[in-house]
């Protein structure tokens, strides 16, 4: 523990809400009442600091929970101590086994918080590297190419930030070594959800209109379809059943995947953390284990 805090941070000139307890000329610590986090009381003890070290290791110190919550800031090395190392690895051990074993630190750091756990991304890279744990890397391959029967067709969502867009793409998944399926998913970027999929075995508009359909069933239709340029994209069932719905249909630009970014990234993150890392028994298991 550090010795008795030399400044101290009062409200109303009576309550203890914070201090700082200095050990030497570089390392400090910083004790916050959990009633009166998120008041700024945390940034103004930082400030002072500031004024008073060019650089020195923050250590920060809160009672009766195992995480810590710390302000980081460019001109400090930040080093959150005062916690169950033992305790810590085996959360972030059971969370890296709980997703795929896929998870490298950013991913730890990112579930802890949500969780309402604040801990630094260095802590959980020194704590893995200790228990010789790392994401696994993409597994690379090269897989079945797309067809473009049409000449490019316009971006309609380019200048629309605002607009409601579902956006669409297919997807491969290996069923078993040089065996393919298909998987069909239509996103939606304001609320951040995968509102229809469809996994098939053929790589056909049928996929595609099925998952549209599945889309419309349960959520309000949007103003634009954005897709690339792929056949099943352009093809006339498609075209039609957009147009039945009175739905613009928006285009990526060929060989420009980033164009739709959202849904490519959502696809990219489903192999990379499940998919690669697992082995399917046939179809149907793979089918119900992506759902799930």
């Amino acid at each position: 523990m550090l010795p008795e805090a030399n400044i101290f941070v009062y409200r109303n000139n009576e309550t203890t809400i914070g201090f700082l307890g200095e050990l030497d000329g570089y390392i400090a610590g910083l004790f916050v009442d959990m009633n009166y986090r998120n008041q700024g009381v945390g940034s103004r003890l930082i400030n002072y600091l500031k004024q008073i070290n060019d650089k020195l290791t923050l250590s920060v110190y809160v009672d009766n929970i195992n995480a810590v919550n710390f302000y980081e800031n460019k001109d400090f090395i930040i080093d959150s101590v005062g916690m169950d190392t033992e305790t810590d690895s085996k959360e972030y051990h059971m969370i890296w086994e709980n997703n795929y074993r896929a998870y490298g630190y950013p991913r730890i750091t990112m579930v802890l918080r949500k969780s309402g756990i604040c801990v630094g991304s260095k802590r959980i890279l020194r704590l893995m590297r200790e228990m010789e744990i790392h994401s696994l890397m993409n597994r690379r391959f090269k897989k079945p190419g797309t067809h473009v029967d049409h000449s490019q067709r316009p971006n309609l969502i380019k200048h629309q930030p605002n607009a409601r867009i579902w956006r669409a793409d297919i997807t491969y998944l290996e069923l078993r070594p040089g065996t393919w399926v298909y998987l069909s998913s239509i996103y939606e970027p304001k609320v951040h959800q995968v509102l229809a999929f469809k996994i098939g075995r053929q790589m056909e508009a049928t996929l595609v209109v099925e998952t549209i359909n599945q889309a419309l069933e349960c959520h309000q239709k949007p103003q634009y379809f954005h897709s690339d340029m792929g056949s099943q994209y352009t093809s006339n069932e498609v075209e039609t059943l957009l147009e039945r719905h009175q739905i613009s249909h928006s285009y990526s630009k060929q060989g420009y995947p980033y164009d739709n970014g959202p849904i490519e990234a959502f696809h990219s993150l489903l192999k990379r953390e499940f998919a690669f890392q697992t082995t399917f028994s046939n179809f149907e298991d793979l089918v119900i284990r992506t759902s799930n």
